[in-house]
């Protein structure tokens, strides 16, 4: 069975670009929602950091996908499997780094208490 590696990354690059501007919406949402929220959120400059540049890295890698994958296919590649690495670091951050905070006071037995953001 012979796999056609480059028809499969080209499906994935289309399936991302079908579903980017939920996840764009969505991520932007989120992030503002934090920032307004009566919880103090700690580190929400950098989370937001974050999120901006998982979304940049995403636009980034199709719009150089797709305006120059007929150019140079193989350099083309490699720069869109670099914004990939980006993206991933990213989700690793807001996945395992960034600070719960839902769960904080859930496990420390401490009542947790409602601040707003001191803008």
């Amino acid at each position: 069975m012979d796999v056609d590696t480059e028809l499969m990354f080209e499906c994935l690059i289309y399936l991302n670009a079908f579903y980017f501007p939920v996840f764009g919406i969505c991520e932007t949402i989120m992030t503002a929602a934090k920032y307004n929220s009566i919880v103090d959120t700690p580190d929400i400059v950098q989370d937001a950091a974050v999120a901006f540049t998982k979304l940049s890295a995403e636009l980034i890698k199709m719009v150089i996908y797709k305006r120059f994958k007929n150019v140079r296919r193989k350099i083309t590649t490699a720069i869109v499997v670099f914004f990939t690495f980006v993206t991933f670091a990213a989700l690793i951050y807001q996945l395992f780094l960034q600070k719960p905070i839902m769960s904080e006071g859930a496990h420390s037995g401490q009542p947790r208490t409602l601040t707003k953001h001191a803008n």
